[in-house]
């Protein structure tokens, strides 16, 4: 009982600490929500390692350390915050406060992903179809392109079709991924996400391959 009376107090600590420091930086007073945040997290308050964490790597109410931010991040993915997971993949993916690892930049994205963080959606997606930190497969970089692509008003739309045409070249029978590269061009276009230079080039290369397998069936 008395361990659980102290937990509950510390848990109270922490939150208001974290919450003080979060006050703090809304009216810009950053050494003040440092000291809060750095408080909360000597409790182990996950979104106040992440906020801890920000400030270390932006150096703001603090000096900027790097090392320290990604371990104070580290922390608080650990813990389930899903931003601070999407955080730790950027950070191995570019080497930020700990060596490159495109394999575990790749497996925190993909917690990030599972935890319900969008924006790792799709670099999940691009990694499976990629096969960058895990091996290739499409079917895989599918299902998380078009979960990306929900509630984005289309936004992966030229991705989504990139995915069909490169599935397509690859297959025996390749007319519904065909179909499937067609149709999501013209929702890109329709949607006004269409990056004209990129959607022609994707296009042409719909068009090449429709041209290549006309000519085989031809024979």
């Amino acid at each position: 009982m008395h361990m659980s009376i102290r937990k509950i107090v510390n848990r109270a600590i922490s939150e208001g600490c974290y919450l003080t420091g979060k006050a703090a930086h809304l009216v810009k007073r950053e050494k003040l929500a440092y000291t809060c945040q750095r408080l909360a997290a000597r409790h182990d308050h996950p979104r106040a390692q992440f906020e801890l964490g920000k400030a270390y790597y932006l150096g703001i109410g603090t000096d900027r350390e790097i090392v320290k931010g990604f371990r104070c991040l580290l922390r608080s993915a650990r813990q389930g915050n899903p931003k601070a997971m999407l955080n730790i993949a950027a950070a191995y993916d570019v080497g930020r406060g700990a060596k490159q690892d495109p394999v575990q930049s790749f497996r925190w994205y993909e917690r990030a992903a599972k935890a319900g963080e969008k924006e790792a959606y799709f670099e999940v997606a691009r990694r499976y179809r990629d096969g960058i930190g895990v091996p290739r497969d499409l079917t895989e970089a599918e299902h998380w392109y078009l979960k990306a692509n929900q509630g984005e008003k289309d936004r992966h739309s030229l991705s989504l079709a990139e995915l069909y045409l490169q599935r397509a070249k690859e297959s025996s029978e390749p007319a519904e991924d065909l179909y499937r590269a067609e149709y999501w061009i013209s929702k890109a276009h329709a949607s006004g996400r269409s990056e004209p230079k990129r959607s022609q080039e994707i296009w042409e290369q719909l068009q090449a391959e429709l041209n290549r397998r006309r000519t085989e069936d031809g024979r």
